[in-house]
């Protein structure tokens, strides 16, 4: 007899993903199964490292370092790492239109800036809001700053990969594109 470790289902032979919970069969180390009818892994545990690896993957954006010449990585670091100064953006813009490498790190670097600005002005609407007219949620309003603590990380971690020639798109906003 073969059990789903994710459910307990009973399985048949040759299933490649439990028909209860849509597991599949077999995880990496192989331990998803057992034939005993037990459950090699524990629904708390197993939750526990579905959660860790999908904060690995949420924390950890693409490296698309391969992707780029070695020459161009090298003639345009300077210009990478400016990308992530604010409105220093528009340098790589306009300055490296022929760099891949640049245009990367600029598009990360106009991303983070819109990003920042939005949170900004969300943040001061609040706090108008809160100060105005519900000062009793005026204890709300430092727990914005944890947003400020992320973007600032999100910053050093651009500006450490463009100075050490690494394309990895930034954590929870990298995937998206606005330059070619």
């Amino acid at each position: 007899m073969v059990f789903c470790a994710r459910c307990g289902r009973k399985l048949n032979d040759g299933t490649k993903f439990c028909p209860g919970c849509g597991a599949p069969v077999q995880a990496q180390g192989g331990q998803t199964l057992r034939t005993d009818g037990a459950r090699s892994v524990s629904a708390s545990s197993n939750s526990q490292s579905q959660q860790s690896q999908s904060w690995e993957k949420l924390s950890q954006g693409k490296d698309l370092s391969g992707e780029f010449r070695a020459d161009d990585i090298e003639q345009n670091k300077l210009l990478a790492v400016l990308s992530y100064f604010s409105l220093l953006v528009i340098l790589p813009i306009f300055l490296a239109k022929e760099s891949k490498y640049a245009r990367f790190h600029a598009n990360q670097g106009l991303i983070l800036m819109i990003v920042t600005m939005g949170w900004q002005f969300a943040s001061s609407m609040l706090s108008l809001a809160f100060s105005r007219f519900w000062w009793q949620l005026r204890f709300v309003l430092p727990f914005t700053g944890i947003v400020y603590i992320l973007l600032l990380v999100l910053f050093v971690m651009g500006v450490a990969n463009a100075l050490s020639g690494k394309a990895k798109e930034l954590p929870l906003i990298g995937k998206f594109r606005i330059l070619n």
